[in-house]
């Protein structure tokens, strides 16, 4: 087995989101590793403000996708806190896109050595196994993807 140097805990804020970083954390203390934490803003989401913008000249995508980063970055923070973990994330990556390609994207570029994200995301469909980011990036992923289905952990 490789040695895993740097771990990324993808997570969108669901109620899986705790678990996936408490778990990511776990691991990055366990092997010493380092952890980094991405969120996506879906680019489905900013595509949808930009329609309604053109109607209401008081809404900007720019302050939107700002507003949105900034309240993710606190989020996160706050679930770091509510953990109670000695592991501090290298980096904190709050991108705008589709949300696989953008963990893939940092997956590639920092040279990441394993991700930890949930099975299923804010839709939280009941009758899907696995949510449409987790089964691309277990598709598509050139590292190894553990996928966290426990709220509980």
């Amino acid at each position: 087995m490789l040695p895993i140097k740097k771990i990324l805990a993808a997570i969108d804020l669901s109620k899986y989101s705790k678990a996936i970083l408490k778990y990511a954390c776990y691991l990055a203390e366990s092997l010493n590793a380092e952890l980094m934490i991405i969120n996506v803003l879906n680019q489905r989401d900013v595509e949808a403000v930009s329609r309604v913008s053109q109607y209401a000249p008081n809404i900007s995508v720019e302050n939107y996708i700002s507003n949105q980063k900034n309240e993710r970055l606190q989020n996160i923070e706050q679930l770091l806190k509510e953990i109670d973990t000695n592991v501090k994330p290298k980096e904190i990556i709050i991108k705008v896109g589709i949300p696989f390609s953008e963990i893939i994207d940092v997956v590639n570029s920092m040279k990441i050595d394993l991700v930890v994200m949930g099975a299923k995301g804010r839709s939280d469909i009941a009758t899907v196994f696995l949510g449409s980011t987790s089964e691309k990036m277990l598709r598509r992923s050139p590292v190894p993807v553990i996928i966290i289905k426990n709220v509980d952990i």
